[in-house]
């Protein structure tokens, strides 16, 4: 046996050794299958990824009808994993400005010929909306020698009878307004709305943005001895100069607080959108010389 194999094995056999007797072993060896790798080689085949693993044919049927219809949930082995590693005393939550991250997400598993399916995820290839198992992701950020790693929190998938990804943004939402503490902050990317935020009374939360975004002021702009209609929204409110089309420019209206400070992408020097499905003549030049 592989030396990382003991304690990875020790690690599976804490998180399985609350559920019933019987269920634990059969979860141990299906837990076992999934981090070992054995799924790879037969493409997602759970019988045979089971076999390779070494067990007999009836532990394979076992732990096939524990992880189909066995008596346990996510969030029992979830709570087994946080208490594993906080016994282990190695992992430590990172802080910034004393805020402790809490990062929040969704993920697709594309099954479009599974039936009965009704929930869809956007796939950037196909560029449409395909059948996909959605999840919902909640983890602390934290560090192990020096790494970061994130320790999962919450596992959360669509409700059958709203299978939407928007409702399931709307329970994580939700529950983080429920279990954020005083020195937690929530970080989101841009596939999670400000007003949707405010909606479910997030006390904090930071939010990835796109670079043109634009804002209004909640507020009504004075307009007290002057002629015309009076403004119905408020002033725009552009924390980023851009320019459209490399011809109109858009000045910067809010300037950055000073925690804050402006840092380009590591692909900002690359081309966007359909520009980037393009080889220019010097590139195709490059590749047949």
């Amino acid at each position: 046996m592989p030396p990382v194999a003991e304690p990875t094995m020790s690690a599976l056999t804490s998180i399985v050794s609350g559920l019933y007797v019987g269920t634990n072993l059969a979860m141990l060896h299906f837990l076992w299958m999934l981090v070992n790798g054995s799924l790879l080689p037969h493409r997602g085949a759970v019988f045979p990824a089971l076999q390779s693993t070494g067990i007999g044919e009836q532990a394979v049927c076992r732990a096939w009808k524990a992880f189909h219809s066995g008596m346990w949930q996510v969030s029992e082995l979830i709570v087994a994993w946080n208490r594993y590693i906080q016994e282990q005393q190695q992992w430590r939550p990172r802080r910034y400005e004393r805020y402790g991250a809490v990062a929040v997400d969704t993920t697709p598993f594309w099954w479009p010929k599974l039936e009965g399916l009704q929930s869809k995820y956007y796939h950037s290839i196909a560029e449409k909306a395909l059948p996909a198992v959605i999840l919902g992701l909640v983890a602390q950020i934290g560090e192990v020698a020096g790494k970061r790693v994130a320790l999962p929190c919450s596992i959360l998938r669509v409700d059958p009878k709203d299978p939407s990804e928007a409702a399931l943004k709307k329970e994580l939402l939700g529950q983080m307004s429920r279990t954020l503490n005083d020195v937690e902050i929530m970080l989101v990317d841009a596939g999670f709305k400000i007003k949707a935020c405010h909606e479910a009374d997030v006390p904090r939360f930071l939010l990835r943005l796109a670079k043109n975004f634009t804002a209004r002021r909640n507020y009504l702009q004075d307009t007290t001895g002057k002629k015309g209609k009076p403004p119905t929204k408020g002033d725009p409110v552009r924390p980023l100069a851009r320019k459209h089309k490399e011809n109109l420019p858009f000045p910067q209206t809010y300037p950055l607080p000073a925690e804050l400070r402006q840092k380009a992408s590591v692909t900002d020097h690359l081309p966007k959108g359909i520009l980037a499905h393009r080889r220019s003549k010097q590139a195709v030049a490059a590749v047949t010389t």
